[in-house]
């Protein structure tokens, strides 16, 4: 029965919005360069954030709030591999599972990051804070758009914590977390499109190169026999011509003896 469930959530929930297996290899694949494109930004946002407000409010503590999102940039290479040749070699299932673990904990490192700063003792910037947080889930569903699933969990993780941003700043803060999931969902919509899309394209690719493939055998036949056809002209004209000649010179012959 757990296999079953496995399976389900594995392969059949990607099938009803379209996204089909075979395009998975691919998908990780950019995701994980896009993981490696953002790591550089994805630690020195944050360091130079909390730096900022550390020196500015006299609180060096904040620029400890860093370290769970230090942790999980800095184990990229490890996780994903240090060279394109370990990238290659690491089997797909663990570079899925990975990809995984790596979104649930950069949300949890921004989760630390934002936390942080919202217990600093200033006012005017805690609307800002939220406006942060929002950039945040909409970069980092698009950065795990072909991998919906580890999109959807890093939005999540991040959405609670803008709820909970939220929650100190309006009257209605159950109202603005239900407006926050329809949010979540939109774009996780919005992401399995892209993946859709996506993997339309890998598999028209692979249906072209096998039509490909088998159009190569026919034409190779089709030369075949159109060159032994004109081989076979050949050397009936030739066989003609040779003919021909034995009758001229039998014509020839006969003329001379008359």
């Amino acid at each position: 029965m757990a296999l079953g469930w496995n399976s389900f959530t594995r392969d059949h929930l990607l099938r009803l919005v379209g996204i089909d297996a075979l395009s998975r290899p691919e998908r990780i694949r950019v995701t994980i360069n896009l993981i490696r494109g953002f790591g550089a930004a994805n630690i020195l946002l944050p360091m130079v954030l909390c730096g900022v407000y550390a020196i500015r409010l006299s609180r060096p503590d904040i620029i400890f709030s860093v370290l769970p999102l230090f942790t999980a940039v800095i184990m990229i290479r490890p996780m994903f591999g240090h060279n394109p040749a370990e990238r290659a070699a690491l089997p797909l299932a663990a570079a899925n599972r990975r990809v995984y673990v790596y979104a649930v904990a950069n949300a949890i490192g921004w989760f630390a990051v934002i936390s942080a700063l919202m217990t600093a003792p200033f006012v005017a910037d805690r609307i800002a804070l939220p406006c942060l947080t929002v950039a945040l889930i909409c970069v980092g569903g698009s950065m795990f758009t072909l991998v919906p699933g580890a999109g959807l969990a890093f939005m999540l993780i991040v959405g609670v914590r803008l709820w909970l941003n939220l929650t100190a700043l309006v009257a209605v803060p159950h109202a603005y977390g239900a407006a926050i999931l329809v949010f979540i969902g939109s774009l996780a919509v919005l992401n399995s499109g892209q993946a859709r899309l996506f993997s339309d394209r890998i598999r028209a690719a692979d249906e072209i190169e096998t039509l490909l493939a088998a159009a190569a055998p026919s034409s190779s036949s089709s030369s075949s026999r159109s060159s032994s056809s004109s081989s076979s002209s050949s050397s009936s004209s030739s066989i003609s011509k040779k003919e021909e000649r034995k009758r001229a010179e039998k014509a020839r012959a006969a003329l001379a003896g008359q």
